[in-house]
């Protein structure tokens, strides 16, 4: 027998191999893949996807040792612990947290074995994307791939018949885009609005560049030196266009990068490419300093928001586009935004421009706990292009419950939702808001809108932002400021609220069926906490990420740096170090010495309240 019958006995052995294994596997039934619009509206089937159409799907596995990857991701924001901000790298959340390379190989052979051919790979064994017929993926995972008219877009969609199962003992989370019911793609509407009495700069009134600085930042120089933004995109986009705003703008030149994520080549023809377009021009216009802004492109949005992700290139990330708004939430997202904030990076969501998210009214929303989900409003400046006057919030801005049942996380805790039309079980949305009507803007190849509004337009605002803010941190040494939502909802909930923020109180997002929220004092779901005030916000963001530490009982002949680890001793110390408006968090501990307090400041005890005084 030669070597290539050799060869040749061997791989069918090893074939042969393979499906045995596969059969021998406890089978797994998995959740979350049947649009749940099917059940609700009790939707029949118009026919069967045909069995040679292809398929992009990506199958996510769990997490090793997912409780120990929940707890680190709550010890990165928790003041009180010793890795409070100390971020991690992708590889090392990956060698720390990433299926073993055994099941990640099971995986790839289950996935050939049955027809699917392996399009990518991840480092960290997280996600496998698969290219197949549908004749194959109904096989592989024991299902029916059924087609059904949409009940809103006059359009079909496809969804498997029943939850997939797995003869694949390797644990599964859940497999990306078997069901098509919402299509990610431009989450804001990016409709004409009404101008206001006072706007901006731009022809037509329009807001346009300088002005959102001179609203929301004025007199700071910051303006993101040194950082990146980095934005997804389903879209490609005319270079010429941003020049066009930048030229109009008064702004700077920022370089752009391009990133294309697997084959993607979508027509960019005249009136196309609107979506991106905003994107850019917002982020440049809130931080013009910045050095890079990042442009993800691809037609897949998983593999997408993943590379962006694992590239690590930005501390600030922001999408217009609706990626899992499909009332079946794609739960292969959430660990990505979560790797996302152990790394640093703030993540930012447009809220969606369908108002109220109640009963039936769930168009264009964003609801994962793990990024800050932006609502928008209506902006008024003292004169065109002048400083903040007034605002009300948008009426097309996203807000409300969970729908897809995101449970209460831990930051919204303190909070009475009850009052304000909120969940005390599910996740609330947005978090924050920023202005997102009578907005100027170029796209397509030399079009304009004068008049343009949307979240789109405050989601990407509120990257710039966050580069300026971490610009500031940069300065003071200190790492950049990550997942937000922690630090803005404990700013929410302290003295610094007021001059932090905006607290928008007048408007709604009422909807044609009747659902509504109002913006109200404090958090609302509508605007969330509300719109920036300048240094207040930042130097609270960046002091909550400083925090002094005082432990009366440490001792006197060790270091002392006013850190977690080797904190004061004393609150006279504290109260030397924090910065006017900073914070002390005081270890369990007391003390009977008299200090001198001259500036405004937080104390309070790791934990708890602190009481200060007889």
């Amino acid at each position: 027998m030669n070597r290539t019958t050799l060869q040749i006995v061997a791989g069918a052995l090893w074939a042969i191999l393979l499906a045995l294994q596969s059969a021998a596997a406890e089978p797994q039934t998995l959740t979350g893949h049947v649009p749940k619009i099917v059940q609700q509206m009790n939707l029949k089937p118009a026919g069967r996807l045909p069995a040679g159409t292809n398929l992009n799907l990506q199958i996510g596995l769990r997490l090793r040792e997912p409780e120990k990857f929940t707890n680190l991701f709550a010890q990165l924001y928790n003041r009180a612990s010793p890795q409070f901000h100390h971020w991690l790298t992708p590889q090392q959340i990956g060698e720390k947290f990433g299926p073993g390379e055994k099941d990640y190989q099971a995986l790839i052979d289950f996935a050939r074995t049955n027809g699917l051919k392996v399009t990518r790979t991840q480092f960290d064994h997280t996600l496998l994307s698969v290219n197949g017929s549908v004749e194959d993926i109904e096989k592989a995972f024991h299902v029916k791939m059924q087609v059904y008219n949409h009940p809103v877009k006059g359009r079909t969609f496809y969804a498997p018949d029943v939850e997939p199962s797995l003869d694949l003992s390797v644990p599964v989370l859940h497999i990306s885009n078997l069901a098509n019911y919402t299509e990610w793609g431009d989450n804001a509407g990016l409709t004409n609005s009404t101008p206001g009495t006072d706007g901006g700069t731009g022809p037509g009134g329009g807001y346009i560049g300088y002005d959102m600085r001179h609203a929301y930042l004025p007199n700071v120089t910051l303006n993101g030196s040194g950082q990146s933004v980095a934005l997804f995109s389903a879209q490609l986009y005319f270079s010429n266009d941003i020049a066009s705003y930048e030229a109009t703008a008064g702004l700077p030149s920022v370089t752009l990068s391009n990133i294309f994520v697997g084959t993607f080549n979508p027509p960019l023809t005249n009136g196309s490419g609107g979506e991106i377009s905003v994107d850019i021009e917002m982020a440049i216009s809130m931080a013009p300093g910045l050095s890079k802004v990042y442009i993800y492109a691809g037609s897949n949005g998983l593999d997408t928001v993943k590379m962006m992700q694992t590239d690590n290139l930005a501390k600030q990330m922001s999408t217009s586009f609706g990626l899992h708004n499909d009332l079946s939430a794609d739960v292969n997202y959430d660990p990505i935004y979560m790797m996302m904030g152990m790394q640093g990076i703030s993540f930012f969501e447009a809220s969606g421009d369908g108002g109220a998210f109640y009963g039936t009214n769930t168009a264009g929303f964003e609801d994962t706990p793990y990024a800050t989900v932006v609502g928008g409003t209506d902006l008024l400046t003292a004169s065109p292009g002048g400083a903040w006057a007034s605002e009300t919030a948008w009426q097309g801005s996203g807000g409300g419950p969970s729908p897809t049942l995101y449970p209460f996380p831990f930051w919204q805790q303190g909070i009475n939702m009850s009052a304000i039309g909120g969940s005390t079980t599910l996740r609330n949305v947005p978090d924050v808001a920023m202005v997102a009507n009578n907005m100027y803007n170029t796209f397509g190849n030399g079009m304009v809108r004068t008049n343009n509004g949307g979240t789109s337009f405050s989601t990407p605002l509120w990257a710039g932002l966050t580069a300026v803010i971490n610009e500031q941190a940069a300065n003071q040494g200190l790492p950049s400021v990550g997942f937000l939502n922690p630090i803005l909802y404990a700013i929410g909930t302290s003295p610094l609220y007021a001059s932090a923020f905006h607290d928008i109180t007048v408007g709604n997002n009422a909807t044609t069926n009747g659902s509504v929220f109002y913006a109200t004092n404090g958090y609302d779901l509508v605007t969330g906490w509300g719109t920036p005030n300048g240094m207040g916000l930042i130097n609270a963001i960046v002091t909550y990420s400083a925090a002094i530490w005082v432990d009366f009982n440490y001792p006197t002949n060790s270091p002392q740096l006013g850190t977690y680890a080797d904190p004061f001793s004393t609150l006279g110390q504290g109260v030397s170090a924090v910065p006017s408006g900073g914070t002390i968090l005081i270890k369990p501990g007391s003390s009977s010495v008299t200090t001198n307090i001259s500036k405004p400041l937080t104390i309070t005890a790791a934990g708890g309240s602190a009481t200060i005084g007889n």
